[in-house]
């Protein structure tokens, strides 16, 4: 939904040093009357995000990546720009035999850029030099490039926001009976004149409306993340307010930790929970720590809500608030629950911290370590409500399924689940599907007899889904033992419809015979509208499995990755360095944010970056460059 323009000047945000930004500024500001073909076109540099067009990062090659052009990179996204123009700086000092060095440049800032959610594939890219004097012999043919490519912009329409509106108090200005007028800088979404609030007052949280809105001293309809801006609000006096109290879309609530809304949320210093009906990423609320000291430095953690359903037996020593299942099958009847999983927030992004296992005295610290705060059985039908109601407060009405793969208990299944939807910045509910495996090695042969034996009730759970709780897209992503069940639930699934029922499907390092993989992907690709195989040759774990086997498993890299029509295989070799090799899907952040364009866009391979298309016996495959 469009709403509004800039106008016919081009606005430009540049990222990058303040004296790469004056000399930027000075070339842009000539070329508008020097350069420039059209008289009439005009460029200008902005250092409010909020109303630039695009984001220029200039980058010189004489120097690192500074963390001002990173936080310049992130408030021009947090801004809602989507639009960027890279131009690498003093190519003209790099020795013709050091030219190479370009390329590890380019790659760098394209991931970057991907990591902040840029097209970054399509990002154009230009190599150059800006000339800190203006002179006309002086001007690099690169320069003039940049410039027509700036001209041709179109001026940024700014969009209805899915996110819901936030921003904090910064200061009152005036307030009768009950009517107030506050200002601040909008943190995210987008608010319009009659909509409704709720605000954190000094005791609870009230309800308003939005009477008006004022924009750079001129009444606006409508307000966007990073505008700064007063509201005039009906229904609450500002004697109920405090600076610093946070403003939001209805949904947000505070609550003293029950868990009947398990939402993103956050501790506050007395203890209660701000709760998030939200599911983006920014509201992965931070948990500060029980130390006052600990919470006013930011060391804290995020609560991600994880549902799940498994044919596991139930332990017998888990609590009511704890609940855990263990590797035994149970009586074939799904169990259906929810659980809380905590990310510190200074781990880095794919990793899922624990505790040594020589530290046999440090306790699960949730800032330290992925922990599960919470786990609780639901019923049915209380299960699918609750599902459905997550559902329907997400902006995309998405659901991501989970399948886990060999050696994993239920623990570390419902730990990976919840990691991998927060560092995929997934908005909607994470589901997991949780079998009966042994998570031990040496038990291989068990987890695979429980492969037959299970896969009944993951068709059980999809048709659940899909049946009572009504999500726009379903997204399953299986790893490992969990792509063998997967493939022979969907060739099940097939006896009962034959529409497309999922959106986006998943197989990474899928522990499956090659050959079997290959015969079965006729039969039930059209149930989704995409399949995407990841495959490395240095998976351990698949070599193993291969000498027990004897036969090629489909998740292997090169000669002996499935490659078949309907599959998108993506040979993920280069990007696999962690121990085992087996779970690179979860651990490196190249393939991750690799699904996450899968996932969140739609995109296909070639529209994605990082991935060179190649052909075997006259099917396309994909190698993953790193």
């Amino acid at each position: 939904m469009t709403s509004q323009t800039f106008g016919t000047v081009t606005k430009v945000f540049v990222a990058g040093s303040e004296d790469v930004r004056e000399a930027v500024g000075t070339i842009l500001l000539w070329s508008s009357s020097d350069l420039a073909d059209d008289p009439e076109a005009r460029i200008e540099v902005t250092e409010e995000p909020s109303k630039a067009d695009t984001v220029l990062l200039v980058h010189a090659v004489d120097r690192a990546l500074s963390e001002e052009l990173r936080r310049r990179l992130v408030w021009a996204r947090q801004a809602g720009v989507t639009s960027a123009i890279v131009f690498l700086d003093k190519c003209d000092e790099v020795p013709e035999e050091q030219k190479g060095l370009l390329d590890f440049f380019e790659w760098e800032i394209r991931e970057l850029l991907a990591s902040l959610r840029f097209p970054a594939k399509l990002v154009p890219f230009l190599r150059g030099f800006i000339p800190r004097k203006i002179e006309k012999q002086l001007i690099d043919r690169s320069v003039i490039e940049l410039i027509s490519i700036l001209e041709a912009q179109p001026s940024r329409l700014r969009e209805e926001s899915l996110d819901p509106f936030e921003m904090s108090i910064d200061s009152f200005l005036k307030s009768t009976g009950r009517r107030a007028q506050i200002a601040g800088r909008v943190k995210q979404g987008t608010l319009s004149v009659g909509k409704r609030l709720e605000i954190a007052g000094a005791d609870s949280v009230e309800a308003v409306v939005v009477a008006g809105i004022n924009l750079e001293g001129s009444p606006s309809e409508r307000v966007y993340p990073g505008d700064v801006v007063s509201l005039d609000l009906k229904g609450i006096s500002q004697t109920d307010l405090t600076e610093g109290s946070l403003v939001w879309t209805p949904g947000y609530r505070l609550l003293g930790g029950s868990a009947k809304d398990l939402e993103r949320g956050r501790l506050t210093k007395s203890g209660q929970v701000i709760i998030s009906g939200a599911r983006q990423k920014r509201n992965f609320q931070k948990v500060a720590t029980s130390e006052p000291s600990a919470f006013e430095a930011g060391h804290g953690y995020f609560i991600v809500p994880v549902f799940y359903a498994t044919d596991r037996l139930r332990s017998k020593g888990s609590s009511s608030s704890k609940v855990t299942f263990g590797p035994r099958r149970g009586s074939g009847e799904l169990s259906y629950g929810i659980a809380q999983v905590s990310i510190p927030e200074s781990r880095i992004k794919g990793d899922l911290p624990r505790p040594k296992r020589w530290q046999f005295w440090v306790s699960e610290d949730p800032a330290k370590h992925v922990t599960i705060l919470m786990s609780k059985v639901l019923e049915e039908t209380v299960f699918t409500l609750t599902l459905g109601n997550a559902v329907n407060e997400s902006p995309t009405s998405d659901i991501l399924v989970f399948i886990h793969g060999f050696n994993v208990t239920f623990d570390e299944a419902v730990r990976r689940a919840g990691q991998v939807a927060f560092d995929l910045d997934f908005n909607g509910p994470t589901l997991l599907f949780s079998w009966p495996s042994e998570g031990s090695i040496p038990f291989y042969p068990v987890d695979r007899n429980n492969i037959d034996w299970s896969y009944p009730h993951l068709c059980n759970f999809i048709q659940l889904i899909l049946a009572a709780v009504g999500s726009k897209s379903v997204h399953v992503v299986s790893h490992s033992m969990g792509g063998d069940l997967l493939s022979r639930c969907l060739r099940e699934l097939v006896q009962v419809t034959t529409t497309m029922i999922l959106k986006q499907v998943v197989f990474a390092a899928p522990d499956i015979d090659r050959d079997i993989f290959v015969a079965l992907v006729p039969k039930f690709r059209f149930l989704a509208e995409r399949l995407t195989l990841y495959g490395s040759e240095n998976d351990l774990a698949l070599k193993a499995s291969r000498f027990l086997q004897r036969y090629p498993r489909a998740g292997g890299g090169g000669e002996e990755m499935a490659v078949v029509e309907g599959v998108d295989s993506i040979d993920s070799s280069a990007a696999d360095t962690s121990f085992l090799a087996h779970s690179y899907y979860g651990d490196r952040r190249s393939v991750l944010e690799d699904i996450f364009w899968l996932l969140t866009k739609g995109f296909g391979p070639d529209d994605r970056y990082g991935l060179d298309a190649r052909e075997r016996h006259g099917l396309r495959y994909w190698v993953y460059q790193p």
